[in-house]
């Protein structure tokens, strides 16, 4: 998911991604303000490029993490 944000991608069109590849119903968005889009994006990148998790990780991370 980090590199489809580094790629420019929206948290709409990586929550299509994501249905579309690996069938999941996520729901990135859920209105959240700006700064807490901030934090997951900046998770997200932890998550993959300093940790190396692949997607369905990253989304079993932040979904214990509360996002």
């Amino acid at each position: 998911m980090a590199a489809l944000f580094h790629e420019g991608l929206t948290f709409e069109q990586i929550t299509e991604h994501l249905h579309e590849q690996y069938n999941l119903n996520v729901n990135l968005l859920q209105r959240l303000p700006t700064e807490v889009k901030e934090q997951v994006k900046k998770r997200i990148q932890v998550l993959f490029f300093e940790i190396g998790l692949e997607n369905k990780n990253m989304l079993y991370a932040l979904k214990n993490e509360g996002f």
